[in-house]
């Protein structure tokens, strides 16, 4: 279960029960450890000061979850009346459309697909057809111009992904180098998500471990996510890797400050800003990543090392180990740049831009 800002949430059923609300925007947020809102929307808006949150909470029984959560969609389509009150709503789905005059989707993993295109465009004629207005909130400049150049009517706002403040302050020996990777999925083989382009860890396990521990045994690997059965049996075999499971984003940040460097071992482009990178920013990491769209953000700011092949990432990783200079000199720069990336100051920037609206 996610916390919950109790300054700005309120229980579906109590919100029905009250009458006036001082706040002028809305979201409705389903909170659940099976269906909640994902990482990226949640905590945005939970930290705004300005956004009412209703909620529904959900249980881990099975199709508990599911039930609820379809229950819930319903009410919330049939509650106009308590809607009245507020100008701005907040969105996650294409799909949903309320009568308030500005309609704000947060939209963070495009497809860039002709069918969601559609979707997009026939929301879009929807909205001014019922004179209300459009905007879309994404992560990065990539999606903001594909967005732009395809619709004609939506006002498109970046509000970046962000991180999880941590107070836990890291005690690293000089001689320790540890790599930290974080993922809801560590899978590799015949694991069910071995081959998913976000979950999969198959060149993690197959390649890089193995050769970066051939060519220095003291690196050490620390793996967050929850291991599939075929990767847990793989990584049995080496004695530097250290698996902690799937933890909450407080102890995750605890665990990858413990770290020297972040790896991104994804070759796939999403062409989009990835929450992870901004994970490892949050926790004071160097980055090793291929040269992709989705992790430009680490090449422009010079936040770590960006590599074209599997043998370049193996051999940036060894470098960074005899080199403290380089990996202080990319510290020092992740430093300049990691508190406008707080959850608290996204939040801010979002709420001031439609501040008066």
């Amino acid at each position: 279960m996610y916390t919950l800002n109790k300054s700005t949430s309120k229980h579906l059923i109590k919100w029905i029960l009250t009458r006036e609300d001082k706040f002028t925007q809305v979201a409705f947020l389903f909170l659940s450890k099976q269906n909640a809102i994902n990482a990226r929307f949640y905590p945005l808006i939970s930290s705004s000061k300005k956004i009412r949150i209703v909620y529904v909470s959900g249980i881990s029984i099975r199709y508990f979850d599911q039930i609820i959560m379809k229950i819930s969609t319903i009410v919330f389509s049939k509650i106009s009346f308590r809607l009245s009150q507020y100008s701005i709503i907040h969105t996650f789905s294409i799909r949903e459309i309320y009568n308030l005059k500005h309609q704000v989707l947060h939209f963070d993993d495009p497809t860039y697909t002709s069918s969601e295109l559609i979707s997009l465009t026939g929301r879009e004629t929807d909205l001014n057809n019922k004179l209300l207005k459009s905007y879309i909130i994404t992560t990065n400049d990539f999606t903001k111009s594909w967005l732009d150049s395809n619709l004609k009517l939506t006002k498109t706002i970046v509000i970046e992904q962000g991180y999880h403040k941590n107070d836990y302050i890291a005690q690293l020996k000089k001689e320790q180098f540890i790599c930290g990777y974080s993922s809801n999925y560590i899978h590799y083989g015949t694991d069910k998500h071995s081959k998913h382009s976000t979950w999969g860890a198959d060149l993690l396990i197959s390649k890089i471990i193995p050769e970066v521990t051939k060519s220095d045994p003291t690196i050490m690997f620390y793996l967050i996510g929850k291991v599939g059965k075929c990767a847990a049996a793989k990584l049995q075999e080496f004695s530097n890797v250290r698996c902690f499971g799937k933890l909450s984003f407080y102890d995750n940040l605890k665990i990858l400050s413990n770290c020297s460097i972040g790896l991104y071992p994804r070759e796939f482009d999403h062409k989009r800003s990835v929450l992870k990178i901004f994970t490892y920013i949050g926790s004071s990491l160097p980055i090793v990543t291929f040269d992709l769209i989705d992790t430009n953000f680490v090449k422009l700011h010079k936040l770590g090392v960006t590599v074209k092949d599997a043998d370049s990432f193996i051999a940036a990783v060894l470098n960074l180990r005899g080199n403290p200079y380089l990996l202080n000199d990319f510290k020092e720069n992740i430093m300049h740049v990691r508190s406008n990336y707080t959850w608290e100051n996204l939040a801010l920037k979002m709420d001031n831009f439609f501040q008066g609206i």
